[in-house]
């Protein structure tokens, strides 16, 4: 990866955040193969990895931790179920049920962070080239852009 000359023209360097988040996008987007099978995208992926970082929650504190509605995760749910990558148990509760991983929705999680892992660990290449100052600013940039797109998100569309 070689350095590029900085533009001072917002609209160039705007221009690289936009092609940055598209990258992004796609990556998420493509369907990931795992060891037993499955072929999952990003969505189903972090489904299973919430599911697995904590056991026992409910359809609607995996809606939370997620960030996404509840009837979007009982779909997942669904379809990870349908899958076998995971199973139902219902409480004391018989109106609340718990979803939990199968041993095929283990290797899964198991198989996405070790593709998370790689993706981190070349990011983290790539950002230890920058001192602590500038890898400050790069959050602190990166943060207020996010503020920035929730605002006009909000406001606008």
């Amino acid at each position: 990866m070689g350095k590029r000359k900085i533009q001072k023209d917002p609209t160039d360097f705007l221009r690289q955040l936009y092609r940055t988040g598209n990258s992004v996008h796609h990556i998420r987007s493509k369907s990931f193969s795992t060891q037993s099978g499955a072929i999952l995208n990003s969505a189903a992926l972090s489904t299973l990895d919430v599911i697995d970082m904590n056991p026992g929650a409910t359809s609607s504190e995996i809606s939370r931790k997620m960030g996404i509605s509840k009837s979007a995760v009982s779909q997942m749910i669904t379809k990870l179920e349908k899958q076998e990558l995971l199973e139902r148990r219902t409480g004391e509760n018989k109106k609340e049920f718990y979803p939990y991983l199968t041993r095929k929705g283990m290797t899964c999680t198991e198989d996405y962070r070790e593709l998370r892992n790689q993706f981190y660990k070349g990011a983290g290449e790539y950002l230890s080239a920058f001192d602590s100052d500038q890898r400050q600013t790069i959050l602190e940039f990166l943060t207020g852009m996010n503020d920035y797109f929730d605002d006009f998100d909000s406001e606008y569309l």
